[in-house]
């Protein structure tokens, strides 16, 4: 398309590649910015994660720890954990701050999370409501039975002949 890629990331599966010699040089006279070259197996490298910023012309290695690139605002780490049904130490990108970005099935899986306890947490509010709202209709129904009994209260009262009025001289 006419324009130089900002990163070039390559996997070495073996020696015959010339990765980090040959290739490493052609990519600087191309003015690529960035070269990532992942040695999973260590056939070229002590460290499975190299990674390169070019420099008036030549690569200069960024240590992996802060390999963030801000022209690309993109950094890359190694990780250890669970990926594709493998737990393994696996390249991953990451954010300025060294978070990791999730990929599509991650993100998927985190929002199916969120969402399932968001559907719990409707649950458990719902319950509290119907709670609530039984407590309010046991109140309502003690009230009703006070009510009742102050009436026959009051009944019995009339029949032996007294008013409300008076019994507040008996107090």
């Amino acid at each position: 398309m006419g324009k130089v890629p900002e990163l070039v990331a390559e996997i070495v599966s073996n020696k015959i590649g010339n990765e980090s010699k040959d290739k490493m040089k052609i990519y600087a006279q191309m003015g690529v910015k960035y070269y990532i070259l992942l040695d999973p197996y260590l056939h070229l490298s002590t460290e499975s994660l190299n990674v390169f910023e070019l420099s008036m012309g030549k690569y200069e290695k960024i240590e992996v720890e802060n390999s963030y690139m801000p022209e690309i605002q993109l950094g890359i780490m190694i990780w250890e954990g669970l990926f594709e049904q493998e737990k393994a130490p696996w390249a991953r990108w990451c954010n300025k701050e060294g978070n990791l970005l999730y990929t599509g099935g991650e993100r998927t899986l985190q929002e199916k999370e969120r969402a399932e306890q968001e559907k719990e947490r409707a649950e458990q509010e719902k319950e509290r409501a119907e709670q609530e709202k039984e407590r309010a209709e046991q109140e309502k129904e003690r009230a009703e039975q006070e009510k009742q009994r102050a009436d026959k209260l009051l009944a019995k009262l009339k029949t032996l002949g007294l008013t409300p009025e008076e019994l507040q001289d008996f107090e």
